[in-house]
């Protein structure tokens, strides 16, 4: 049975109007009545009840419906797995990402993985979390790198490992009075002006936990939503942050930002692959996620 067909018996049943169905599939209405008569007679019933422009389901049409539906959505499930299954052999691997390894990862990791691999491409998309496991798991793209927290649950059907870990380190400005100390407490964080990200952040959650852990009095000065703009108002020296190290650039690299160990918060952000278990993976995506799980920058600090 032609898809197109249940395509538009599902617009016809949806819109409950033949015009506007061929304008939504790009069809001419003859067309359209055409393909809802071929499977009429292929169940050998009516599936609308026509009186006049209004149009209905019949009771056969009513039960159609579903199998329409699921079928068409499995037809496009085996075209979007066969398609990027085919994308992978070739080389080109889809990647979901998260904001953390999408910045300040995958941009050196894809760097270093094509000096060895110059045949192999990539196409990259930023997403939440969220939409990143609905992809892997429908198949959409190949592979989910995550940022997540130690304490994080995938879903059953997915495969994940922990390929990096970034440690949650104080960022001053140089010429900061804590800017030659190799380890601070938190303590004496709290003392400062403190910029942190939102409410519900990872950074937010270990760092107010974390301080009231301990007891310790602190006020935030400034919150904001953008670790980059974060980043900036410490370089203006309007105050402290605590960022994850891989955010902050190293000192070979001319920044004026210092990163400095917190002797009383042992807090990591996991950076995760994930892709379905019941995945065949290609020579390429293996190759990739090898090449992750074996890269000796495993741990950040």
């Amino acid at each position: 049975m032609d898809v197109i067909k249940l395509k538009s018996f599902i617009a016809v049943a949806r819109l409950r109007n033949f015009r506007k169905a061929s304008e939504e599939l790009f069809f001419s209405q003859p067309a359209i009545s055409a393909q809802i008569k071929e499977l009429e007679n292929y169940y050998n019933v009516e599936l609308f009840e026509r009186s006049g422009k209004k149009v209905e389901l019949s009771e056969a049409g009513e039960l159609l419906l579903p199998y329409a539906e699921e079928l068409v959505k499995k037809f496009e499930e085996s075209r979007y797995s066969v398609q990027n299954a085919a994308s992978a052999e070739k080389g080109r691997i889809k990647i979901g990402t998260s904001i953390l390894p999408g910045l300040y990862y995958l941009p050196d990791l894809i760097a270093e993985f094509r000096e060895i691999n110059p045949e192999i491409v990539f196409d990259i998309s930023l997403m939440y979390s969220t939409e990143i496991e609905r992809l892997v798991l429908d198949m959409s793209i190949h592979l989910g790198v995550i940022g997540t927290p130690e304490d994080f649950t995938f879903g059953d059907n997915l495969s994940y490992e922990s390929v990096f870990r970034d440690r949650l380190v104080a960022c001053v400005y140089r010429g900061h009075r804590l800017a030659g100390r190799e380890f601070v407490t938190l303590a004496e964080l709290a003392e400062e002006d403190l910029i942190l990200p939102t409410r519900n952040t990872f950074t937010r959650k270990i760092v107010e936990k974390s301080m009231r852990e301990k007891r310790i009095p602190f006020t935030i000065s400034y919150e904001i939503a953008n670790n980059e703009m974060i980043k900036r108002m410490v370089e203006k020296k309007l105050g402290i942050t605590i960022l994850c190290s891989s955010m902050i650039p190293s000192e070979d690299e001319c920044s004026n930002l210092k990163q400095i160990l917190i002797n009383d918060l042992h807090s990591y952000r996991h950076i995760n692959i994930v892709f379905r278990k019941d995945r065949k993976l290609s020579p390429p995506l293996r190759s990739f996620i090898e090449f992750l799980s074996s890269h000796p920058k495993k741990n950040v600090i």
